[in-house]
């Protein structure tokens, strides 16, 4: 206000907060603000406090002093990770999938996500839906996550040998983090040997079972019944038989 009471317009007014100056301008109205960023970019020596600021009207030669508290930003970051399989074999992929919220209070800026892949896997792509991923530190990179803001990373993998593999990440920013124990995650997945199939064995025959075998028994051939020579047999044999005929005959 001017020395008349009326709304002073278009005024200088100077700012002095703890030394430093900043001038500003009323508006129609004859109102002025002071806008303090989070990231002190308009008071460089502005640090989270108790501060005083004084502001001095030329035209009327007036000062006002405002006790300020300035609190340090604070935020609550979250990760967590899965695997879409627990179980896989050599040469088979996974894919990890790593999610960061901010839950506020405040925003977060300077994220860093530290993802170290076991020796045994080996990343093949990945797809991030906000910042960079240098998938040689593992390492990914977000420059700032607004309240209630969620971002995820997609790592796309295959293994290499097998065993028990875990994977762990973890989240910082450059505010404080005033819950720490949601800052850490991780995921087991386990690697399988590949074993090659073995063909059954064909089945072994029951010769013990009788109920389903055939017996076949084969006919020996005829013994010879007269030892020597078959032809000279078979001639007295005819002898015999033409001279018990022709005897009978004689006798008539």
């Amino acid at each position: 206000m001017d020395e008349n009471g009326n709304a002073y317009a278009n005024g200088s007014v100077d700012f002095s907060v703890d030394g430093t100056l900043i001038n500003k301008l009323t508006d129609a109205n004859g109102t002025y603000s002071l806008e303090i960023y989070r990231d002190l970019s308009k008071i460089p020596k502005l640090t989270p406090g108790n501060h005083t600021i004084t502001s001095y009207n030329d035209r009327t030669n007036e000062y006002v002093t405002n006790r300020v508290i300035i609190k340090e930003p604070v935020c609550d970051l979250s990760i967590t990770k899965t695997a879409n399989a627990s179980s896989i074999h050599i040469s088979d992929r996974v894919k990890w999938t790593i999610n960061v919220l901010n839950n506020g209070p405040c925003d977060a800026h300077g994220i860093l996500v530290t993802d170290a892949l076991p020796s045994g896997i080996k990343i093949i792509s990945y797809n991030a839906s906000k910042g960079f991923y240098d998938e040689k530190r593992g390492i990914w990179t977000i420059d700032n996550l607004t309240i209630g803001e969620s971002i995820t990373l997609e790592l796309n993998c295959i293994a290499l040998e097998e065993g028990l593999f875990t994977n762990k990440v973890n989240v910082i920013c450059n505010e404080t983090d005033n819950n720490l124990s949601n800052n850490y995650a991780n995921s087991t997945v386990e690697v399988i040997e590949n074993v090659t199939p073995v063909p059954p064995s064909p089945p072994t025959p029951n010769h013990s079972n009788t109920t389903n075998s055939t017996s076949v028994q084969v006919a020996e051939p005829a013994k010879m019944l007269a030892a020597g020579n078959p032809i000279a047999y078979l001639i007295a044999v005819i002898m015999v038989i033409f001279g018990s005929i022709w005897i009978p005959n004689r006798k008539r």
